[in-house]
C-alpha cells in the first residue's frame, strides 16, 4: 500500500517511505496488482510494470520480493538479467498463455542481516527491526529506562536511539527540545533539553546517542534532563563480493 498500515500485531511499511521510488511507479504497481492480481514472481513483476533498473534494485534491496523465498543477492542478479531481456512492447496486453518462468542456476547466496539493516537505513531512513544491531557497543552497559525510577535525582548515562523531538521556545525566546528515544530493550526514553544543553549539544534527525543527565519525574513519568549528548557512529559495514 502507499501508506503504512497495521493489521493485528503486524506493521506493513508503505511505499511512501521508499526513497527514490517515483510516485507514478507506485501508482502503477498498486493499480496493476488490483486489476490483475498479486505478483507471482520477480519476472512477472518486471513484465507487468516495465520498471527501470534503478527502482527495481531499490525494491529488491528493501526486501519487497522476499515472498519469492530467494536471497536479495540472488534477486539482484536475476533482476539485472530479466530487466535487460524484458521487452515492454510485448506486455501492453495480458499474455494469452502462461509461460513458465526462466530458471537460474547459481551458487547459493545468503544475505547478511547487518546488510539488511544498512539497506533499510539508506532506503527508508529507519530500520524494520532492532536498530541496536548496528552498534558495536553494548547499550545494556548503561542505564536502561526500566531502572530510572530507582535513580531519581541521580546523574546517569544512557545509550539510546533517536525517534523524534519537539521544538519549543521559552518565555525568554530561547530554543529548547523534548526528545523521544528508545534504549537497548526498545523501551521509551524521554529527554528534556533546556536552552544551554540545546545550544551546546545540537540535535540531529536520526542515529544513536550517548546521553548523560539527571533523572527527573513529572506526574509519574521519568525523563532525563540532558547535561551532555554525543552522537555515536554505526558499526562498519562489510561489503561482500557478489
Amino acid at each position: 500500500d502507499l501508506y503504512t498500515n497495521i493489521r493485528g500485531n503486524e506493521v506493513f511499511t508503505g511505499f511512501i517511505h521508499i526513497k527514490g521510488l517515483q510516485q507514478e511507479m507506485v501508482e502503477l504497481i498498486l493499480e496493476n496488482r488490483k486489476s490483475d492480481g498479486p505478483y507471482l514472481r520477480l519476472q512477472d513483476f518486471i513484465e507487468r510494470t516495465n520498471i527501470g533498473m534503478e527502482q527495481l534494485n531499490t525494491l529488491v534491496s528493501i526486501g519487497a520480493f522476499r515472498f519469492t523465498g530467494k536471497s536479495k543477492k540472488q534477486l539482484l542478479w536475476e533482476a539485472n538479467f530479466l530487466q535487460q531481456k524484458n521487452q515492454p512492447q510485448l506486455h501492453r496486453a495480458p499474455a494469452m498463455f502462461d509461460e513458465p518462468p526462466l530458471e537460474f542456476k547459481m551458487p547459493e547466496l545468503h544475505d547478511d542481516p547487518l546488510d539488511d539493516l544498512y539497506d533499510q537505513m539508506e532506503i527508508l531512513g529507519f530500520t524494520l527491526s532492532d536498530p541496536f544491531a548496528l552498534l558495536a557497543e553494548d547499550p545494556k552497559k548503561y542505564s536502561m529506562a526500566k531502572d530510572l525510577a530507582g535513580q531519581l535525582g541521580k546523574s546517569v548515562t544512557m545509550l539510546v536511539y533517536f525517534i523524534t523531538r519537539k521544538y519549543v521556545r521559552t518565555v525568554n525566546n530561547d530554543e529548547m527540545f523534548f526528545g523521544t528515544f528508545v534504549d537497548g530493550n526498545l523501551d521509551w526514553v524521554d529527554t528534556v533539553h533546556f536552552p544551554d544543553a540545546a545550544r551546546q549539544y545540537p540535535f540531529y534527525n536520526s542515529g544513536f546517542y550517548r546521553i548523560a543527565g539527571k533523572v527527573t519525574e513529572d506526574f509519574g513519568v521519568y525523563s532525563l534532563e540532558v547535561q551532555k549528548m554525543v552522537k555515536i557512529g554505526y558499526r562498519e559495514r562489510q561489503y561482500a563480493n557478489l
